[in-house]
């Protein structure tokens, strides 16, 4: 159904948005380095989030440096 397929997307991205904001708060003052990376991937982790989610958010915030 194109509805449930759009919805999906939609949720998809809010989710990814929501993920790039709790990274920005959790890294801000931080040193970036892979013990601050390691600590944030499991952070946001247990917040529910998957690895593609993170991996896009670390990517977001640290423009591609580590």
């Amino acid at each position: 159904n194109i509805i449930e397929s759009k919805l999906e997307s939609v949720d998809k991205e809010d989710e990814r948005e929501k993920c790039v904001k709790f990274a920005e708060k959790y890294i801000k003052n931080r040193e970036i380095d892979l013990k601050t990376k390691q600590k944030l991937y499991n952070h946001l982790a247990g917040k529910g989030f998957d690895y593609d989610e993170i991996a896009h958010a670390w990517e977001r915030v640290t423009n591609g440096r580590d």
